[in-house]
């Protein structure tokens, strides 16, 4: 079984040099996602992750030899913070190294996870026919992890990896976390595509009950807004019954859910907010209050840590790795680690800030928050220009990520960082056709006021 994942490397290096591009990014999913949740890690000779960097530094070296502007950031606003990122990244570890904050190995376990960012620069120069050939052959391989997401409905589980909570009485509901990772991306897809009645109802049913299964409140709750925003910019009245059978989806199905989930001790937002603003101490909010209240106080305790220690609070403490003996901090709120029982103090796979200002302070939070804002408000320009779905379901990703900042980790895995650049990349694809169609619009005025005069 080990000698699969290194045939499909080799497979997938052959991908690229054949310029293969849609191939190549099929493999590197298989990597990110563990063989699609169908292959434990454990049958990886080296981690999986560790195959996606060897692609990306080998592949930007070769790309450079062939040309040197290959990382020009002259005209590219993404890049030139992905560049920023990258340099900020590198000053954390040499620091960390060079002040002893941490060993240079375990420095680096948390550094490698930031070489993902390279592939900015790889993604950008693939065609968007490639894209769109990719995006084909993950609907092929996410409908058959699909169907076995839903088997387990049926009792037939152990063939997808990933979490399930188990109920553990009559009035509990399981929890299905190892749903189909592009399953939003579908969703959205099929409710905007001018697909035969039959496939979309067949899409919209399958990809949007993956994603109820999973019972995530906030997931849900982005997806009505990227309908939203993507129905009012484009303006589109045959768009509208998509709203109203939301809202009656909504308020049959998913608002029961959010009742459940909040009598399950994960209150509303707003009431997490109050929770955390009249504690007198935010650490006994750990159990006391919902998944929100927790995240907000964990955040503020690393804060809090930060402003008495303010020789950390611009650059943070380094790339100190949470297993290392060097790991000296006693935190009292912290994501708990059911696979290896035990309580995290700097990583946190529930909000995206909390290892991000600990580790690179305020500047840090700064850089990755500044690409997360340019990245949404190029996005939005661009929604009602675009006619290619796959380009605007992906600038619609980008409000998914921006709120999604506060409810799971974004930059804290290679994972999700690749995750990120991809549809960063695949929405940037219309850059240049805005920038005609403005142009267009000004010269058109322009002709306009020279007519009336």
């Amino acid at each position: 079984m080990t000698i699969i994942p290194i045939i499909i490397f080799l497979l997938g290096w052959y991908a690229y040099l054949r310029r293969h591009f849609d191939w190549f990014l099929f493999v590197a999913t298989f990597f990110i996602t563990s063989g699609y949740g169908f292959v434990d890690k454990e049958y990886f000779i080296v981690k999986p992750l560790d195959f996606l960097s060897v692609y990306g530094i080998v592949f930007c070296c070769i790309e450079y030899f062939h040309n040197k502007h290959f990382f020009s950031v002259k005209w590219d606003d993404i890049g030139k913070i992905i560049a920023l990122i990258l340099i900020y990244q590198l000053f954390e570890y040499l620091i960390t190294v060079i002040t002893k904050a941490d060993t240079p190995a375990f420095a680096f376990k948390v550094a490698r996870h930031s070489l993902i960012f390279i592939y900015y620069f790889l993604l950008r120069r693939i065609p968007l026919y490639h894209f769109e050939r990719y995006f084909r052959k993950l609907y092929v391989i996410s409908l058959i992890q699909g169907i076995f997401f839903y088997l387990q409905l049926v009792g037939v589980s152990g063939i997808l990896n990933g979490r399930v909570d188990e109920a553990t009485s009559a009035s509990e509901i399981t929890r299905y976390a190892n749903g189909p990772r592009f399953a939003r991306f579908f969703l959205l897809y099929y409710l905007f595509s001018n697909k035969p009645i039959v496939s979309k109802i067949f899409n919209i049913i399958f990809w949007g009950g993956s994603l109820l299964l999973g019972q995530g409140r906030t997931s849900l709750i982005i997806i009505a807004l990227m309908i939203v925003i993507f129905v009012l910019y484009k303006n589109k009245v045959k768009y509208y019954p998509i709203l109203i059978a939301g809202a009656v989806v909504a308020y049959f199905v998913v608002l029961p859910m959010f009742e459940y989930r909040s009598s399950r001790g994960a209150g509303s937002a707003v009431d997490d907010i109050k929770n955390v603003i009249t504690a007198n101490n935010i650490t006994k909010l750990d159990d006391d209050g919902g998944t929100f209240t927790f995240r907000i106080a964990m955040l503020m305790e690393r804060y809090n840590y930060l402003a008495q220690n303010p020789e950390y609070m611009l650059t943070g403490v380094g790339d100190i790795h949470e297993d290392s003996p060097n790991n000296r901090f006693f935190f009292k709120i912290g994501t708990f680690n059911k696979e290896l029982q035990y309580r995290c103090v700097i990583e946190s796979g529930d909000i995206t800030w909390v290892p991000i200002l600990l580790r690179y302070g305020i500047i840090g939070v700064g850089i990755y928050l500044l690409l997360l804002v340019v990245w949404l408000y190029k996005s939005i320009k661009r929604i009602r220009i675009i006619n290619n779905l796959y380009i605007v379901i992906a600038s619609l990703h980008s409000i998914n990520y921006m709120i999604g900042t506060m409810s799971q980790a974004m930059f804290e895995s290679g994972s999700s960082i690749f995750y990120v650049l991809l549809f960063i990349v695949l929405s940037m694809k219309g850059e240049r056709t805005v920038k005609k169609l403005k142009l267009l619009s000004n010269e058109r005025k322009s002709y306009k006021a020279l007519y009336k005069q």
